[in-house]
């Protein structure tokens, strides 16, 4: 605007400066040429005072005069008498304006472009009596004057114009400060108080300043409380264990908060804008979102990188437009995996169950039925009878003692020495291990842990016994206790048989057995180790093993002391 303002001052100056000088040049010259005309008759007037010869008159007024004057003698038919500027025989003038007017009035005047000297001249024709003389000067001696004093006349225009400039942009710098800093004022961004009696000078302005302030500071609560609104919803989205994202008529990303991008894409940068499907192209979780622009909303599940996701979408429509959607994420995986445990564990339990049951069944029937007679037969069968009713026991205390755990059904912790357990454990299975021929060894430190201790005692058993079961004749179980810092760690190493690789990942699993044959043969329920995991994970501590098949297995409890 202040360029706008100081130009249209500048643009004004320099057109009156033109104008006025163009007018003062026309005015001069009308009047300079009618001064010269002026002069023109007066001395012609007093040439003819002297004498009525030409050729007198022409000396009398070239002396008299300081510009060049032609001197013309014609007669009454229009022949030239006498010619100052031209020699030889000349066109009749009896039609000459001037020559016609000073026969018919005395004097006659006229200014037109001569053929004799080639260029515009001036006429004044005097009836003397017997002929008519005409004076004559060259107009364009007078525009030459004029044109002359042209480059002067640039040079004042151009200061004066320059000097128009310069007031102009110092007046528009002056009438737009008080606007300019009005402008400032208008910042919502800026934090300072409006000093409103800085304009008084500035009366049209106060109105609309005052008013600019009430609604500064009315936006500066506004925003604020917006921020504080945004803020708050950033807080909330920021730590919520669901993913969410808001999204747009055009299933463009608005807003996405870091648990749906960890769920979801990991890798994707948090950033708005984005269409849903560079964010993933989960086909699943796509078609979800496109059949959610039929309804109000839909639910379903898809997986991602072997997670269980559950997405409840809500459609927002106004005035019956779609304009957007509600979309929260939920991580199922657990619940999958507990349900897909659970499924597993109640085919497990049927099978371990079934078996033992179905052979005392049979070996029943066929001691009801009179099929065994023998003592012998009926010894040998009421045994197995018996071992299998031992082992359906096993199954059903493993699955009670499991589920204990599970529920956290337990007596309050004690202080206990772990060592004392470790031999406590030794010595209930020294005579087991003597059968099979196998040493078990004993060493560490006594270190105190608040611990259930009947829950210890069946975690160091289990652990123990297995390194026991599959172990080889002359075999060794090295059982060891030691305490660092504010933890216990127990070892049970064995030298026996081993874990091959493939199974390393499976065997805390309920009811899995890595040799199935061997398991049945040593009374195994596959239910040991995930109760040593179960009773371990009660006390907040970790479990890990190291084994190679042939070599040997060695299990790590680390218990907070």
């Amino acid at each position: 605007m202040q360029n706008r303002i100081y130009k249209a001052i500048s643009a004004i100056v320099m057109t009156v400066v033109v104008l006025l000088g163009m007018l003062f040049i026309i005015i001069s010259y009308e009047l300079y040429s009618a001064e010269a005309k002026s002069t023109l008759v007066s001395a012609a007037d007093t040439a003819l005072e002297y004498s009525h010869a030409s050729q007198q008159l022409y000396d009398v007024m070239s002396k008299t005069l300081d510009f060049e004057v032609r001197v013309t003698e014609i007669a009454f038919d229009g022949t030239v008498i006498f010619e100052s500027s031209h020699q030889g025989e000349m066109d009749n003038h009896l039609d000459r304006p001037e020559i016609t007017e000073a026969m018919e009035k005395g004097r006659g005047s006229a200014e037109r472009y001569s053929e004799t000297l080639s260029r515009r001249t001036y006429y004044y024709a005097v009836n003397c009596g017997d002929s008519i003389i005409r004076f004559s000067r060259k107009s364009q001696g007078i525009s030459a004057i004029f044109i002359g004093a042209v480059p002067f006349f640039l040079v004042a225009a151009g200061l004066v114009m320059v000097i128009a400039v310069v007031v102009s942009m110092k007046l528009s710098e002056t009438v737009m400060k008080p606007v300019h800093q009005m402008v400032r004022s208008m910042d919502i961004f800026d934090e300072t108080e409006d000093n409103i009696s800085d304009y008084d000078e500035y009366e049209e302005l106060l109105p609309m300043l005052k008013l600019v302030s009430r609604m500064k500071k009315q936006m500066h609560k506004y925003i604020d409380s917006l921020k504080t609104e945004k803020d708050t919803i950033a807080l909330i989205t920021a730590n919520m264990t669901e993913g969410m994202i808001l999204l747009d008529r055009d299933d463009n990303i608005i807003s996405i908060n870091q648990c749906a991008i960890d769920l979801v894409n990991p890798d994707f940068p948090n950033s708005s804008g984005c269409n849903i499907i560079e964010f993933t192209r989960n086909s699943d979780f796509l078609e979800l979102i496109a059949n959610a622009r039929a309804s109000s909303g839909t639910t379903g599940t898809f997986s991602v990188n072997n997670r269980f996701l559950r997405a409840f979408i809500s459609r927002i429509s106004s005035e019956n437009h779609l304009s957007g959607a509600v979309i929260l994420i939920v991580d199922e995986t657990e619940i999958h995996l507990n349900e897909e445990v659970r499924r597993e564990f109640s085919a497990n339990v049927s099978h371990e169950l079934k078996t033992p049951l179905t052979t005392i069944r049979g070996f029943a029937e066929m001691l009801s039925g009179g099929m065994i007679a023998s003592d012998d037969d009926i010894s040998r069968y009421g045994k197995r009878i018996y071992d299998e009713s031992n082992r359906l026991l096993s199954v059903i205390n493993d699955i009670i003692r499991l589920s204990e755990i599970e529920e956290k059904i337990t007596d309050h912790f004690i202080e206990a020495d772990l060592l004392e357990i470790v031999n406590e454990v030794a010595e209930s299975l020294y005579e087991k291990a003597a059968e099979h021929d196998i040493s078990i060894e004993i060493s560490g430190e006594s270190a105190a842990a608040p611990v259930s201790r009947g829950y210890i005692y069946e975690l160091v058993y289990n652990l123990t016994e297995n390194a026991v079961k599959y172990n080889r004749t002359g075999g060794k179980v090295m059982l060891s206790v030691t305490k660092a810092e504010n933890r216990v760690v127990i070892t049970v190493e064995d030298n026996g048989i081993g874990i091959p690789k493939e199974h390393h990942q499976r065997i805390f699993e309920r009811f899995y057995r890595v040799d199935k044959s061997h398991s049945k043969q040593t009374g195994g329920t596959g239910l040991g180790l995930s109760i040593v995991k179960h009773i371990t994970a009660l006390h907040k501590g970790n479990i890990s093993f190291e084994s190679e098949a042939g070599k040997g297995t060695i299990f790590t409890v680390v218990l907070p002391a």
